[in-house]
């Protein structure tokens, strides 16, 4: 079982529940990207999640053994440039998905106050 904060959980036991979910991108030269899927800008452990397409996943894959998973998603020129993606500035970068209250942010992105839907890295772009 996932270790959600009590909040959390009774949050997830709610007929109405105000979830959105967030993306973290962060680069390998360490500068963090975040997006949320929500009418207004949110601000997570100081990184600015702006409320824009900036990434939407458009089809995933996992698999029962040790083999990475999948997630195709759009590219997210609102934050860059094709120079910056074919110099390869987001390859390898980290991504996580989460779902989180947008009424009640969360101080950190962590498994106890973030239900943490994916983790993983970027292959070349």
């Amino acid at each position: 079982m996932k270790p959600w904060s009590l909040s959390l959980q009774s949050h997830y036991r709610q007929t109405t529940m105000t979830l959105a979910i967030f993306w973290r991108v962060t680069r390998q030269d360490g500068q963090v990207y975040g997006w949320v899927e929500h009418d207004r800008d949110r601000v997570i452990d100081g990184v600015t999640y702006r409320a824009s397409a900036g990434l939407q996943a458009s089809a995933a894959q996992s698999t029962m053994d040790l083999q990475p998973g999948t997630l195709d998603v759009t590219a997210f020129l609102d934050v860059s440039s094709e120079a910056d993606l074919e110099a390869g500035v987001w390859d390898g970068a980290q991504v996580t998905i989460f779902e989180a209250r947008w009424d009640v942010l969360p101080t950190a992105v962590d498994a106890a106050q973030c239900n943490i839907v994916l983790h993983g890295r970027l292959g070349n772009i």
